[in-house]
């Protein structure tokens, strides 16, 4: 997990729990001079975060890394593991 600012971008680390077995580390943008876009940029984010409701018998764990932020360009990586209770092994 990582947060901080680069080239005036601030990112900051959000957490999102829907359920006692889940919890999911997500990068929020701020600091954009265009609003809008730094709303479009957040909600592409959550979607690719999949912060979602979950039931008690799914667990899911995620964080992110930081790869390149550039003048007009910005690269995350997001990684989760979601197992389903009962299931022989969870998927990446």
């Amino acid at each position: 997990n990582n947060g901080g600012v680069y080239n005036n971008l601030a990112i900051k680390e959000e957490k999102y729990k829907p359920n006692p077995n889940t919890v999911i580390y997500y990068p929020k943008v701020s600091n954009l001079k265009d609003v809008s876009i730094q709303n479009k940029i957040n909600d592409i984010i959550k979607k690719q975060a999949n912060l979602k409701p979950m039931s008690n018998e799914e667990t899911y764990n995620s964080d992110f890394n930081i790869k390149y932020v550039g003048k007009n360009l910005l690269n995350i990586e997001l990684n989760g593991y979601d197992y389903y209770k009962g299931a022989a092994h969870g998927n990446p």
